[in-house]
């Protein structure tokens, strides 16, 4: 009537471990399944697809188009027709756009809340932290930190002094 504690112990594992060769026994059989190989392409191999839908979703051959090799010739033609001096003209301009979006890179747009801050640290006087907060809507943690990146990657010498009258930070550049 009353089993010991090993016995219970044993049923309950030898439940689990069948229930675990169970489970790999269905992994078996499900990795071998034969699925098709994928091709990119549709298949419907149960033909639960309507035809009209399977039409209008698989390419269309294109009977029209040329064959490859006589559209080349003229591709030649036109490579062969170009100097060196057309081909090295052609490459300065875009070195030149490249060094100009660079140029463009640091310079803000106008209106944005980087333009104000560096409009009001380069003013006489610099401004304070406050100012700054107010102008931007910004806490003074963000304030802080964006100067801090004007600084080091900025490349603006930025100063910050307290000032003696009421204390208030003041930044200049």
């Amino acid at each position: 009537m009353f089993e010991s504690r090993a016995a219970h112990t044993g049923r309950w594992t030898a439940h689990i471990c069948g229930a675990l060769a169970a489970l790999l026994l269905v992994g078996v059989a499900y990795a071998a399944a034969n699925l098709p190989a994928l091709t990119g392409r549709i298949v419907d191999q149960a033909n639960i697809i309507p035809a009209e839908t399977r039409n209008a979703i698989e390419p269309k051959p294109v009977e029209d188009a040329k064959p490859l090799a006589e559209a080349k010739p003229a591709a030649e033609t036109k490579k062969a027709g170009k100097s060196k001096a057309a081909k090295s003209a052609k490459a300065t301009p875009k070195a030149k756009a490249a060094k100009g979006k660079k140029a463009a890179a640091g310079t803000p747009r106008e209106g944005t809340h980087k333009a104000q801050v560096i409009a009001m640290l380069q003013r006489k006087g610099g401004a304070t932290l406050e100012a700054i907060m107010e102008a931007t809507g910004w806490q003074k943690h963000t304030v802080r930190g964006f100067i801090s990146i004007l600084g080091s990657k900025g490349g603006m010498k930025i100063a910050s002094t307290r000032r003696e009258s009421d204390g208030a930070r003041v930044y200049e550049a």
